[in-house]
């Protein structure tokens, strides 16, 4: 009858009475090492890496996917009067957050506040000479004529909510 010794299998090793061990002490890295030699183990292991690769990039097209349907830009509607118009809500953040208008056209951007956060208080974009100052719990038309084609960002007075304004070629010109 063979004797199972520690040389040949390590988890029958004894061990010691439990002491903090420092992490870059050898006495840490000797299991790992033994705990890999047996090749079955490597295999498996390799096997639930894998798995655990492939859900992570699933999780991340699917997150990719759904954060893009939201960010679609909307189209400023075509009011009878041939100007364009578009309805933000503010609240905490802008919806919609892209809004496509087309350039030469007069345009009217009517942000809803339902919030009285003194960071969505103000409103500045390059589009326009000064910042805007929103109503809380109100609407506050803001009226200009895109002039060129481009992306052009709006945001809070301190910068924490943004959303944009993308500037198309109009039909006419």
């Amino acid at each position: 009858m063979r004797m199972l010794s520690s040389q040949t299998h390590p988890q029958f090793a004894q061990r010691r009475p439990s002491r903090p061990i420092p992490i870059h002490s050898r006495k840490v890295l000797r299991p790992l090492s033994a705990a890999f030699q047996n090749g079955a183990s490597r295999e498996h292991d390799d096997g639930l890496v894998i798995w655990i690769g492939l859900a992570f990039v699933f999780t991340a097209v699917v997150l990719l996917l759904v954060s893009r349907s939201r960010t679609r830009a909307l189209r400023a509607r075509r009011l009878a009067d041939g100007t364009q118009e578009m309805r933000v809500v503010v609240d905490r953040g802008y919806t919609p957050s892209r809004i496509d208008l087309e350039a030469g056209i007069p345009a009217t951007l009517r942000f809803e506040r339902r919030e009285d956060d003194p960071c969505t208080e103000l409103l500045v974009s390059d589009l326009w000479p000064s910042a805007h100052r929103l109503v809380a719990h109100g609407e506050t038309p803001i009226r200009f004529t895109p002039e060129r084609p481009g992306r052009f960002v709006f945001t809070c007075g301190m910068g924490m909510y943004s959303g944009e304004l993308v500037i198309h070629e109009g039909r006419n010109n």
